[in-house]
C-alpha cells in the first residue's frame, strides 16, 4: 500500500498517511512548564515534578496515549517543545518570607545538632544547649522533623499558641521540641 502524500510503500496507514506523514501533519502546542527559580521544581497541570522527563511522562499518560496508537506517541515525544517561564513557587515564597509560623528548638549534643544545622538556609539561633529554628512553613518544619526521626532516637514535645484571626479561622503558631540522643537509629 502506498502513501497517499509521499508516495512511500507502507505497511499501516494512519488516517490513508505513512508514519512520517501523519506525524508531519499533526501540530502539537508548546508544552509550557513553570519552572521554579530558587527550588528547580517544574509546575505543570497543578502538580510539581522534580524533572523535565516526568512532566513528559504526564503528558503523554494525560493527552497523548488517549488519541493516538503507540507508535506515532513514540514518534511525538520526540518532535515535543518546551516553553520554561519562571517563577517562584509557594514553597520558597514562604521560607524567604520574614514570617515565622513555626519553631522547632533542637536539644541534644553539640556535635549532633552542628551536623543536622550546617547547611540550613533557614532562620536558626544558637541558644542554651542547642538552637532554635525558625520556619515559614508548618509542612516544612514537619518533613524536617521526620528526617530527624528517621536517623536519631528523641523525644518530641508539641505545643501551639494562639496567634490570631484570619478570615474566622483560627491561627497558630507551633512550637516543637526535639531532643536528640546519641543514639543513631540508621546511619547515611
Amino acid at each position: 500500500m502506498i502513501c497517499a502524500r509521499c508516495g512511500r510503500e507502507t505497511e499501516k496507514f494512519y488516517e490513508n498517511l505513512c508514519l512520517s506523514c501523519y506525524v508531519d501533519r499533526l501540530k502539537l502546542e508548546k508544552i509550557r512548564i513553570k519552572n521554579c527559580k530558587i527550588c528547580g521544581r517544574k509546575f505543570f497541570f497543578n502538580k510539581f515534578y522534580n524533572s523535565n522527563d516526568k512532566v513528559i511522562e504526564f503528558y503523554i499518560k494525560k493527552f497523548l496515549s488517549k488519541k493516538f496508537p503507540s507508535e506515532v506517541v513514540h514518534v511525538l515525544k520526540e518532535k515535543m517543545e518546551f516553553e520554561e517561564e519562571e517563577f517562584l513557587c509557594k514553597r520558597c515564597k514562604e521560607s524567604f518570607s520574614n514570617r515565622v509560623v513555626a519553631i522547632l528548638q533542637l536539644r541534644g549534643e553539640k556535635r549532633i545538632l552542628n551536623e543536622l544545622v550546617e547547611g540550613l538556609a533557614l532562620n536558626t539561633k544558637e541558644v542554651e544547649g542547642g538552637y532554635d529554628i525558625h520556619f515559614s512553613s508548618k509542612s516544612l518544619m514537619r518533613d524536617f522533623v521526620m528526617k530527624i526521626k528517621k536517623r536519631y532516637v528523641v523525644e518530641e514535645k508539641f505545643s501551639r499558641k494562639l496567634v490570631g484571626l484570619k478570615d474566622g479561622k483560627r491561627k497558630y503558631k507551633d512550637t516543637v521540641l526535639i531532643k536528640i540522643y546519641d543514639k543513631k537509629i540508621r546511619a547515611y
